[in-house]
């Protein structure tokens, strides 16, 4: 049982403490979050001020965003690194379900050995476009690439080690449809 001095209770504090004990006696358990955001709700609003400057500032930290003031108003930006981070974000959303039209995109690149790093970048990158490896250098996807995808290839100038090609027919396709989950009706 909580003890309170009800000389120092401000009246807020008392409505609240009357919820909590309307509410216990009633045998639910309401939370006080529930509670706050009934009486206060500014503090809301607060909370969402505040994890926005935080996010902000983490994003500040990591080298994404630059602040500028123009007529005393404080003017958010992206930094080069910061838009490549966004073209990168959005190359990697899941694109809309599209019907398949039976052909394949293939992307194969050429990377020399003392450009590892580079190479394995490309690879994690097609993977996280859709890509299927069908050999080490060469990638397998029933859906074009898409446009923010080129973006971010041409923006880091990977583009320059791949090449891009539709191909209308490939010999034994099963496995390809199998990884893909495509159902290919006979003709």
């Amino acid at each position: 049982m909580l003890i309170i001095d009800s000389k120092k209770i401000t009246s807020g504090s008392k409505l609240i403490l009357a919820l909590l004990q309307a509410d216990q006696m009633l045998g639910h358990s309401m939370s006080l979050l529930s509670v706050r955001n009934a009486v206060y709700p500014e503090y809301a609003a607060h909370i969402a001020d505040k994890r926005l400057n935080s996010l902000l500032y983490k994003l500040h930290r990591k080298g994404w965003l630059k602040t500028e003031y123009k007529e005393a108003k404080k003017i958010i930006k992206l930094t080069s690194k910061g838009e490549m981070e966004a073209l990168f974000k959005k190359a990697r959303l899941p694109q809309e379900t599209k019907t398949w039209d039976n052909k394949w995109r293939l992307i194969t690149f050429d990377i020399p050995e003392n450009a590892r790093q580079i190479r394995d970048k490309l690879r994690k990158l097609l993977k996280q476009f859709g890509y299927k490896p069908l050999q080490a250098s060469v990638y397998i996807s029933p859906y074009a690439i898409s446009e923010e995808s080129v973006q971010y290839l041409n923006h880091t100038g990977l583009i320059r080690y791949i090449r891009i090609m539709r191909v209308d027919k490939i010999d034994n396709p099963g496995d390809l449809l199998k990884t893909f989950k495509l159902n290919v009706s006979k003709k």
